[in-house]
């Protein structure tokens, strides 16, 4: 049985292909005396590469799934950190890309779980804190972290806190607490962007090859990478087509008249019209925010902070 154990799909694809081909061949040579015992001899091996062929990817689909029934469970216990090691224990050797990467979402949604009710009201309060009372903010945002330590969403609250306040040591640190609960996923590169923006490196980093067609809210942390990158590396053209997505998906987003007025003022192609009010609409457009929109550009830690003195 072993000799139909393939390691991945691809093999076993690749292997059933191979025996059907060569099967091909088989009976185009072969006598009419002997072509039906030859047949039921090559039809009894390719059912059973296909057999194992089906039961590989049933396995890697009953895998995740199993994944997600566990994590549940252990979840509806009060065991997060049980299910996120579970998650992280999983993607170190599951090898289908996409599986990967549906690991790496459920990751992600575990950690924004809440343990207590108690804990998300104070992350709650620490949101619509944010831009007024970053003090008291960054307090509520402590005190969830004490209710459920490993909060996703509060962690990086206050990673967002410690960046809008420039304090360098604790939002590093902050961050790596963040990358140790997404292990091994995509949104570990992302959190390690945070670290490396300073670095004269920073603008050729690969942060997002293609725009979304339909953005989510994490998406946003992408696009403000991006952007800055593309100033950074003086790249004018992708800032112009970064902005323009932006108009179309995030057009209230207070940051993107600071991000136009950037371009207008920098690019040497001055195709966009210059809009000499820009700062003032954006600095507007920050004092009259709402607390829902605040929160729904969250993953834009600057909001309403660029320009200021840091």
């Amino acid at each position: 049985m072993n000799r139909f154990c393939f390691k991945n799909l691809k093999a076993a694809y690749k292997s059933a292909a191979f025996f059907l081909d060569r099967g091909a061949a088989f009976f185009l040579n072969r006598s009419p005396a002997s072509l039906n015992s030859s047949a039921a001899l090559f039809l009894n091996f390719s059912a059973a590469s296909l057999f194992f062929l089906s039961a590989a990817d049933a396995n890697t689909m009953t895998s995740i799934e199993n994944i997600k029934n566990k994590t549940g469970e252990l979840l509806s216990l009060k065991q997060k950190d049980k299910a996120i090691q579970l998650v992280i224990n999983y993607s170190k050797t599951e090898r289908s890309r996409a599986y990967k990467v549906e690991a790496g979402e459920l990751l992600f949604n575990i950690g924004q779980s809440f343990l207590t009710k108690e804990a998300q009201e104070e992350y709650e309060t620490s949101l619509n804190d944010t831009l007024e009372n970053p003090k008291k903010s960054l307090k509520s945002v402590e005190a969830c972290l004490k209710l459920d330590p490993i909060n996703l969403d509060c962690l990086i609250q206050k990673a967002r806190l410690n960046f809008r306040e420039r304090n360098k040591k604790n939002f590093a640190a902050t961050i790596e607490e963040i990358k140790a609960l997404v292990y091994g996923s995509a949104y570990e590169y992302l959190f390690q962007l945070f670290l490396e923006r300073e670095n004269p490196e920073f603008k050729n980093k690969q942060v997002i090859n293609q725009l979304p067609p339909q953005p989510v809210d994490r998406t946003l942390f992408y696009i403000v990478f991006e952007l800055e990158r593309s100033f950074e590396a003086k790249n004018y053209s992708r800032a112009r087509e970064v902005i323009a997505y932006c108009e179309k998906f995030y057009n209230s987003w207070p940051d993107l008249a600071f991000f136009k007025n950037r371009l207008n003022s920098e690019s040497s192609e001055k195709q966009m019209k210059v809009d000499d009010d820009l700062l003032n609409i954006y600095i507007n457009k920050c004092k009259s925010i709402s607390n829902s929109a605040a929160r729904k550009f969250r993953y834009d830690f600057d909001l309403c902070n660029r320009g200021k003195k840091k």
